[in-house]
């Protein structure tokens, strides 16, 4: 179940590009499964390319696909890769459109965290563990975890 943290955590990571580019991208350790390529194709719409390269939706030569540098991806991509991928670290997940945040709210596991009531997301399909003052709470549907925000922030 992913942890959603309402307020800011110590040694939460801010800087999801820098994390993702530098321990993803730059780094040996990089393979990327097939959960990850279809969060990539389903924020991004684009596709992987081996373990470093996507496709590029707006770059072709005419007949041909152009492979581009993962580092290319959406911060918000970004951000649910980097939960995804690091479920000892918690992110910051202030710079995540909807189509993000609910790829986000389906992981089986990770850690995340938000310093204010900044999104409303239409889906809710998994239970989602909010850790808040002290306090933790399942929240199960888009009304629960709506309720909650508003009562935290």
């Amino acid at each position: 179940m992913l942890n959603l943290y309402l307020g800011r955590v110590a040694n939460g990571i801010l800087l999801n590009d820098v994390f993702f580019d530098y321990n993803l991208c730059e780094s040996d350790n990089n393979y990327v499964d097939e959960t990850m390529k279809r969060i990539i194709k389903s924020i991004d719409k684009v596709e992987c390319v081996g373990n470093k390269s996507i496709y590029s939706k707006f770059m072709h030569d005419g007949k041909n696909k152009v492979a581009i540098s993962m580092t290319e991806l959406s911060t918000g991509c970004k951000t649910v890769l980097n939960v995804y991928k690091n479920k000892d670290k918690c992110f910051y997940v202030g710079e995540c459109g909807e189509n993000a945040l609910i790829e986000l709210l389906n992981l089986d596991e990770g850690n995340a965290f938000i310093d204010y009531f900044f999104f409303v997301v239409s889906i809710l399909k998994k239970p989602v563990k909010l850790i808040y003052n002290n306090n933790a709470v399942i929240v199960n549907n888009r009304k629960m975890l709506l309720s909650k925000l508003y009562e935290v922030f």
